[in-house]
């Protein structure tokens, strides 16, 4: 992933990360109509180093479970298997309920070496 996606996130944003966090999967199911409300990613103590999110969609199988930035429109993203959505951490941003099948995502975040202390162990570098 980092070969591909950190040049173009450099000439996309104009910024180069060099520390990510760890990979996290996420699974939205929609037997409980999987979803992530509202929120930004880098609001708390433990999550205001982040700078960049990348959503890597996993699978294709589902219906519903789309992104959406509702500061910016109620445009829906939902990229093919195997593309991701890099986005500002700032940006406020929901999953939409899962409405069939089940929605797979490998999350991480992006940030720099300015960050000045981390919490939960030792950044991983690139």
């Amino acid at each position: 992933m980092g070969k591909k996606l950190l040049p173009e996130i450099e000439r996309a944003f104009i910024y180069k990360p060099n520390r990510f966090e760890g990979f996290k999967i996420a699974c939205y199911n929609a037997d409980d109509a999987g979803f992530f409300d509202t929120h930004r990613d880098n609001i708390s103590s433990n999550t205001a180093h982040r700078r960049l999110a990348v959503s890597l969609n996993l699978n294709h199988v589902y219906e519903g479970g789309e992104l959406r930035f509702p500061e910016f429109s109620d445009v829906k993203y939902r990229p093919a298997a195997g593309s991701a959505l890099v986005f500002s951490c700032a940006h406020l941003h929901e999953v939409l309920p899962v409405t069939s099948g089940r929605r797979f995502t490998l999350l991480t975040f992006l940030y720099d070496e300015t960050v000045e202390r981390w919490q939960g162990g030792d950044p991983f570098g690139f």
